[in-house]
């Protein structure tokens, strides 16, 4: 492979794939990580609304204070099992929920499997927040799972925003040299057959 040809390469990779994965999975900052302990049928919300959950059990709605200073902002589940909690791994799946007052933010389910003295980590985001307001988390069960995992939402904010023409410049770099490295290849192997 030619040094121009790597140089492509190398270039192609850091501002396509390296730059959005940090922007997405590594930038931003924890704001505040909050402990989801109980479980119920039904809980009060802040508002004095009821919330049943059918299909399972829901941990207790946790409020979380956001506003557009926080921009973009990315919630982050943890879910742990102590090694004596089970001896085998324990899959659970999960609806998670952010709504502001009545509205939904965000609706995701979840599909959960935690090996014991493990943690499995679940990533949300980033969302980006129009205006202040506190906001309500809901984590629902779906089903009953064999052991309860403990979890832990975890609130990052500053999340950084990808460029879209540095990605895709970083993109075309490599398309460039995949195009150039395919040419060279197929020139070569012609070159043998030629009187």
């Amino acid at each position: 492979m030619k040094p121009p040809v790597v140089l492509l390469l190398v270039l192609g990779i850091i501002l396509g794939p390296v730059y959005y994965g940090y922007c997405l999975h590594l930038s931003g900052t924890t704001a505040q990580t909050y402990s989801l302990v109980e479980r119920a049928e039904r809980w009060v919300t802040p508002d004095g609304a009821i919330l049943r959950f059918r299909g399972g059990l829901g941990y207790k709605p946790q409020p979380i204070e956001l506003a557009p200073q926080m921009n973009q902002v990315k919630l982050r589940l943890q879910f742990s099992l102590d090694a004596a909690a089970a001896a085998d791994a324990v899959r659970g799946h999960y609806q998670a929920s952010l709504l502001e007052q009545d509205h939904p933010v965000f609706e995701r389910a979840i599909d959960v499997e935690v090996r014991p003295g493990r943690t499995y980590s679940y990533e949300i985001g980033p969302v980006e927040i129009a205006y202040a307001a506190r906001y309500l988390f809901l984590l629902e069960e779906v089903g009953a799972p064999a052991a309860t995992p403990a979890v832990t939402l975890v609130l990052i904010e500053k999340v950084d925003k990808p460029n879209k023409p540095v990605v895709w410049t970083g993109l075309g770099l490599l398309v460039i040299a995949f195009m150039i490295q395919l040419h060279a290849l197929w020139t070569a192997r012609r070159r043998p057959h030629e009187p």
